[in-house]
């Protein structure tokens, strides 16, 4: 079967790779509605970049302050938008730092372990020279 080059696969034709044009019923282009860009509002998206801002420069006292301040006012009353937005950006700058010192803990574990089997096995060479000089 012969497939002419002027086919128009999944909207492109084969000789080249723009989509082809749409057209109406009388083959003329078809119109495409304008579209407005519309500026962004002011509002959550300022306030939510404004609290990650102020969550990344909290020193480590500072960040588990507010977290502990957070979770008691959340006993006490339901917290804004705001305050729980704040806390859920505490928490997981909190899980990724305890996440970053399991790492460095488990590295030094593996490294006392190795550390730990290089002695024993010197130990145990020294007894069993001791004992073959008895």
């Amino acid at each position: 079967m012969k497939v002419s080059r002027r086919t128009a696969i999944g909207g492109l034709s084969l000789n080249s790779r723009r989509p082809r044009a749409h057209k109406n019923r009388n083959g003329h282009p078809a119109r495409v509605p304008s579209t407005r860009i519309e500026a962004p509002r002011a509002g959550p998206n300022e306030d939510a970049q404004a609290i990650e801002d102020r969550v990344r420069t909290f020193s480590e006292n500072e960040l588990l302050v507010r977290y502990h301040d957070l979770v008691d006012q959340r006993f006490e009353r339901p917290l804004e938008y705001t305050e729980r937005f704040e806390l859920e950006r505490i928490e997981a700058r909190l899980d990724f730092e305890a996440g970053d010192e399991l790492k460095h803990v488990t590295a030094e574990r593996r490294s006392w372990e190795g550390e730990r089997g290089e002695l024993v096995a010197s130990l145990e060479r020294l007894l069993s020279e001791f004992r073959v000089a008895r």
